[in-house]
């Protein structure tokens, strides 16, 4: 599996470790007794411990992401408040029929 420091290509820290274990407990609870494709989990978390990481970063909810260029060209994206958005939309086909 794909390291979060690796696919934010930033340095492996004590935050980056916090990020994914805080994203695994999350996504493992959102799955529950479901069967999801190992490789569906993890990108899942993935995802989610990325939103976690940019969170610290963003308060205001608008990260800055610079280009190759070295940071010429800015493109502000705004972070989701709900660090589990993307998660929820790749397990939905795995998970079933939500109960209102």
């Amino acid at each position: 599996m794909t390291t979060l420091a690796q696919y934010l290509n930033v340095a492996s820290s004590e935050y980056t470790t916090e990020c994914e274990t805080e994203a695994t407990a999350l996504v493992d609870r959102h799955i529950g007794t479901a069967t999801v494709p190992p490789d569906i989990r993890d990108r899942a978390v993935l995802e989610v411990a990325a939103d976690l990481f940019y969170r610290r970063e963003t308060r205001n909810g608008v990260v800055a992401f610079g280009g190759q260029d070295g940071g010429a060209s800015v493109a502000p994206v705004r972070v989701s408040r709900d660090p589990m958005k993307a998660a929820t939309d790749l397990l939905r086909p795995y998970l079933g029929p939500g109960i209102a």
